[in-house]
């Protein structure tokens, strides 16, 4: 009986050890971002204006991207700092990237000779951004940053514009202008930070945040005035 007792035992705990193992084989889901689950952000970007390439050589500048299209060398490849997210920028000069983390993130630009990083920030779900960037051997900068979020109550989009203002017409507080080729109006509604609607002036840096009008403008609820070094 003590036998016959001892191989019940030892067949339970085998059961349980097959059942553990058998548990643990089924497939789990990929992260994809922080957190688990896809985020829905979408950066497309434009390198040196859209010119081929950034293929790096030593001799290449930030003011000459032909340099960059003239000289066969390694592809440039875009990630996610911190992620498994990348990309490479194609032929045209362009790139895209998907299901990109929230919060604060980094872009890292990496070809022969080339190894830069720049930094989005408040990345929320749902944004779709576009930037323009310029990039050197050992530099890259924004030149361009547009956003749009899709509201959950299925509103008009709520946008945001980065970027020098332009054909600045109007009276305060009923002003329009552009950025990057976003049309921008304001009203008595609009506030402004870091200064005054008079601030508004062409040539001064702006980041908007507004909602999209049926004919395509944005009616700014926030204008920020940033200073010209930022």
């Amino acid at each position: 009986m003590v036998v016959l007792r001892r191989c019940a035992v030892i067949s339970s705990w085998t059961a349980i050890l097959f059942a553990v193992a058998c548990g643990s084989s089924s497939p789990t889901s990929p992260i994809r971002g922080f957190g688990g689950g896809a985020t829905g952000v979408v950066i497309d970007g434009t390198v040196n204006g859209g010119s081929q390439g950034l293929t790096a050589s030593a001799g290449a500048s930030a003011t000459s991207p032909e340099t960059f299209a003239t000289t066969p060398g390694k592809p440039v490849t875009v990630t996610v700092v911190g992620t498994s997210i990348s990309t490479t920028v194609d032929g045209r000069g362009h790139f895209h990237l998907r299901d990109v983390p929230l919060g604060d993130v980094q872009l890292r630009f990496v070809a022969d000779n080339v190894d830069a990083t720049i930094t989005l920030r408040d990345i929320e779900a749902g944004d779709q951004i576009h930037i323009r960037v310029r990039v050197t051997d050992t530099s890259v900068r924004i030149e361009a940053e547009t956003r749009e979020r899709k509201r959950d109550d299925d509103d008009d989009d709520d946008n945001e514009v980065k970027g020098v203002v332009s054909g600045l017409t109007g009276t305060c507080p009923a002003i329009a202008f552009a950025v990057n080729g976003t049309n921008i109006t304001t009203d008595g509604s609009t506030r402004f930070e870091d200064g005054t609607c008079a601030s508004v002036q062409n040539g001064r840096r702006v980041e908007v945040k507004g909602l999209r009008q049926s004919n395509n403008t944005v009616l700014a609820t926030k204008v920020e005035l940033e200073d010209d070094d930022d």
